[in-house]
């Protein structure tokens, strides 16, 4: 399965933000040339401007992001940010990202090394 990254911190635009509050169930993962179903199983849940990351009720990961109008920037702990952009529809998240230290991708079509995420919100 290709990798699942993504966490929420310091939003310049909070109406955004606010969008993006709630659970999320991921549906599927792509490269350029494949493409994963997701797993209802793997959650991320957005609260304030953290993101939890769980894979069958196990917390697998936290972090924070830096959101802009389609933008987002994710930071793991002490790492290098990851970049990438993003489009929400309805109940449907879509993201894409570039590995930590390369250029944002420019669409939601990744390219190289780049990765899709396709996220549902789950209703209570």
């Amino acid at each position: 399965m290709l990798p699942v990254v993504l966490f929420l911190s310091a939003g310049l635009f909070l109406s955004t933000e606010n969008q993006l509050q709630g659970e999320w169930m991921l549906l599927e993962t792509a490269s350029e040339t494949r493409s994963d179903r997701g797993d209802e199983a793997i959650r991320m849940s957005i609260t304030g401007k953290a993101v939890v990351m769980k894979f069958r009720e196990l917390l697998t990961n936290r972090g924070s992001v830096t959101l802009r109008p389609g933008i987002i920037d994710l930071q793991f702990g002490d790492g290098q940010p990851v970049r990438g952009v993003y489009s929400l529809e309805g109940d449907i998240l879509i993201l894409c990202f570039a590995e930590p230290g390369q250029s944002r991708p420019i669409s939601l079509t990744p390219r190289g090394t780049q990765w899709l995420e396709r996220w549902q919100r789950v209703r209570p």
